[in-house]
């Protein structure tokens, strides 16, 4: 799909559903507003097994879901899921997870790259990307986090069950907003997680972790450079929350 535009679109997918095999699919150069999914994917809804899926240059905005992923939802085996150098703009899902992305994978991973995420929010966890049953992690690379919440955990970012690495390098998260983990909560297990060279300005938790929430266990962490500034947790941890069993 090439510099295509789907405006004011309503459905399962409400903008696009995509339901395939072998042959993947790549959005490029293109925008999709206004839309609407009375389930899961509120722009865009992409289910493929064996095959690759790469968003890039691409504009989402202004859409929701009434379950999961307000702008994007992904389920994928066996392939990889890649968001390239897009703005994902004021989604959101009513009573789910993943205001701008929710992605579930099993056998795969997913790589998110210079990519920007504002305005969004979420029910659950999870108000930029909520991102689940990962066997090869989520990477997260020079991208962007402004205003983004959740009423549960994750404002930015939310990772639940993954047995292997997440990173998050060079990012930055501003003005985020959750329960715990104001702009990002890992609760995965058996995973190596790096965050470095990444800053949180301004971040606020509700309960725990200010800007980063760490509640998952048989976790070995690595925090690598960047700055926490001006974050505040209602109880635990102003910038930061570990949990007891973690190791760094």
């Amino acid at each position: 799909m090439l510099s295509m535009s789907v405006v004011y679109c309503r459905g399962y997918g409400g903008g696009i559903f995509v339901n395939i095999g072998a042959d993947g699919l790549m959005v490029t150069d293109s925008t999709v507003t206004d839309c609407y999914a009375q389930v899961d994917g509120g722009a865009i809804y992409v289910y493929v097994h064996n095959a690759d899926v790469t968003i890039s240059t691409t504009l989402i905005s202004n859409s929701v879901a009434k379950n999961d992923g307000g702008g994007i939802f992904s389920f994928q085996y066996n392939d990889n899921f890649r968001l390239l150098d897009s703005i994902i703009y004021n989604c959101s899902t009513i009573d789910g997870n993943g205001g701008g992305v929710e992605v579930a994978f099993f056998n795969t991973g997913s790589a998110i790259n210079n990519t920007i995420f504002n305005d969004c929010f979420a029910r659950n966890n999870g108000g930029g990307i909520n991102a689940e049953h990962m066997n090869n992690g989520l990477q997260v690379f020079n991208s962007t986090f402004l205003n983004c919440s959740s009423l549960e955990s994750g404002g930015g970012i939310y990772v639940g069950t993954s047995h292997d690495s997440t990173s998050i390098v060079n990012s930055v998260f501003q003005d985020d907003g959750s329960t715990n983990g104001g702009s990002v909560c890992l609760d995965s297990s058996n995973t190596n997680t790096t965050i470095a060279s990444s800053y949180f300005y301004s971040s606020l938790a509700r309960v725990s972790g200010g800007a980063i929430f760490v509640g998952s266990m048989n976790t070995d962490i690595s925090i690598d450079g960047g700055i926490v500034r001006n974050s505040i947790a209602g109880e635990y941890g102003g910038g930061m929350f570990f949990h007891k069993d973690n190791s760094f």
